[in-house]
């Protein structure tokens, strides 16, 4: 229906994080093969049962071309797809464009300033040390290329982000 009355999107929601990659991936294919080119296909998922990032990579591989998810995860309840797992993956894996190739060592950087923005401790249990993919150690460079590369302009997070981190960075020199 939303298709017919001209909608650009159509986002399927496994918002109780309780599907398995092989069932989005069935349903994201019905949908597909229902509103073929039509539309652009997303993916929200929640991590309930841990299986966020990949249902999000089953969707991608069954025809979803947009994928809503939060660094390092964050979100109500167990969390939401976590984007740091999800670029690497379609960038490394897919060959499918996310992010700027210059852009993904710099994903650590941002991971950890979230983590330490939100008051999470990366090493406490379910969280990793680093997320998955991302190596521990990767190239620091200014915050400057950090904001044009990895989000585009706009973003209302990304710039409350950006704007503690500069302010972090400020009151320590």
């Amino acid at each position: 229906a939303a298709v017919v009355k001209g909608a650009s999107h159509v986002v399927l929601c496994d918002t109780n994080g309780g599907s398995l990659p092989h069932e989005v991936a069935a349903v994201v294919a019905d949908v597909h093969r229902h509103v073929g080119g039509d539309v652009t296909i997303g993916i929200h998922c929640h991590d309930d049962t841990g299986c966020a990032v990949a249902n999000s990579m089953a969707a991608v591989l069954a025809g979803a071309r947009h994928v809503q998810g939060t660094l390092n995860g964050l979100g109500e309840r167990t969390g939401n797809c976590n984007l740091t797992g999800v670029i690497p993956n379609l960038h490394f894996k897919l060959k499918l464009p996310s992010v700027p190739a210059d852009s993904l060592p710099l994903l650590t950087e941002l991971s950890q300033f979230v983590d330490e923005t939100a008051n999470m401790r990366p090493k406490t249990p379910p969280r990793a040390s680093h997320p998955p993919v991302i190596p521990a150690v990767a190239t620091r460079p200014k915050v400057c290329r950090t904001v044009r590369r990895l989000m585009p302009s706009g973003d209302s997070l990304f710039l409350i982000i950006f704007r503690l981190y500069m302010k972090k960075l400020l009151d320590t020199r």
